[in-house]
């Protein structure tokens, strides 16, 4: 009988998403087809958007931010209200959350085996600041997940996630048919709103899904110096099964984007929270409707969190009933129209 192969991004998010960072970013770059003045940053705190099908964040538009803002011209619905009342210095940045050589891991550990052994070390050179570190792993698991923060990174929090949920009850079945209606592909039909996020200017991260456990498998992330200044970062694997492994700034190449020295903006994702909103169809006595619900986080499932597994608590809204389950990665909401 054949083995279903196991995406990479599948192991990565439930792997580390129990580790309670937030929900991992298995891709925590910038495409290439956002605003040019959402790049110097990067997701924030208010963005609404969805998870596409390789795990990359899709941003929409921004919540807190009027339509005829430089970030949301053009993206959002034409009845769209922003929320209000937010401070513009709303965010709780921790920057000692995350230091410098910051590693986050997780390993199988089947009953059967000795264990999962994982060794982690970091060395850094004194000639060029950083040019000689590296980052070792090795385990003999069936699945791991790794992410290295090199040089360290910054944990944000809305101080006013209330405001947020309300928001969100208010308003978002109109954002996901807005979004729908464009012939966009949201798989599970959810919105995330985020009211969280971990940034940094350079990571690296990988994993890996064995049907059965091999020997060792040894990872190394190093960096090296650009010819135009800088570090890029890269993988050295030595395993008999396939590992999947990236990394920004990765090693050079020939694409003309690469010919300058990097960016050292933190605007590099690789942790979320916030809200997530599903929107289902339902049959009743006036017709078809659409009601925004989310289910419990299953961190055995590679599919973007739904819901917490506290109690949910019930809120009235003007639009109808809501239920909250919040958590620490993203707390759901059920609208009902």
């Amino acid at each position: 009988m054949a083995v279903q192969q196991v995406r990479a991004q599948d192991t990565y998010v439930s792997m580390l998403m129990p580790e309670g960072h937030g929900y991992p970013l298995w891709l925590p770059d910038l495409p290439n087809n956002l605003p040019r003045e959402y790049t110097p940053r990067g997701i924030r705190i208010g963005d609404l958007g969805y998870f596409d099908r390789a795990g990359e964040f899709v941003y929409l538009f921004n919540v807190c931010k009027g339509a005829n803002h430089r970030i949301n011209r053009n993206r959002t619905p034409p009845d769209f209200v922003p929320l209000i009342g937010i401070p513009e210095d709303n965010e709780r940045g921790r920057p000692d959350r995350y230091m410098g050589n910051t590693k986050i891991y997780a390993v199988s550990q089947e009953q059967k085996s000795v264990g999962a052994d994982v060794s982690v070390k970091a060395s850094i050179g004194s000639a060029t600041l950083g040019a000689n570190i590296e980052f070792e792993f090795s385990c003999s698991s069936t699945q791991a997940a790794f992410l290295v923060l090199p040089k360290g990174g910054t944990s944000y929090q809305s101080e006013y996630p209330v405001k947020f949920e309300n928001h969100a009850l208010t308003y978002g079945v109109s954002w996901y048919n807005y979004a729908s209606n464009q012939g966009r592909d949201i798989p599970n039909k959810m919105l995330y709103l985020v009211t969280g996020c971990v940034k940094c200017s350079c990571w690296g991260n990988a994993s890996y899904s064995h049907s059965t456990e091999s020997r060792k498998t040894s990872l190394r992330l190093s960096a090296a110096e650009f010819s135009s200044g800088g570090l890029h970062y890269n993988w050295e694997v030595d395993t008999e099964h396939p590992v999947y492994s990236r990394s920004h700034p990765g090693p050079p190449s020939n694409d003309r984007h690469n010919e300058g020295p990097p960016s050292t903006r933190e605007n590099q994702t690789v942790f979320l929270s916030g809200y997530a909103i599903t929107v289902q169809s339902r049959l009743s006595l006036t017709g078809k409707k659409l009601v925004a619900k989310t289910d419990l986080i299953d961190t055995s499932s590679s599919e973007p969190p739904q819901a917490g597994p506290s109690k949910p608590s019930h809120t009235g809204t003007a639009s109808g009933t809501a239920q909250v389950s919040p958590v620490f990665l993203f707390a759901g909401l059920n609208v009902q129209l």
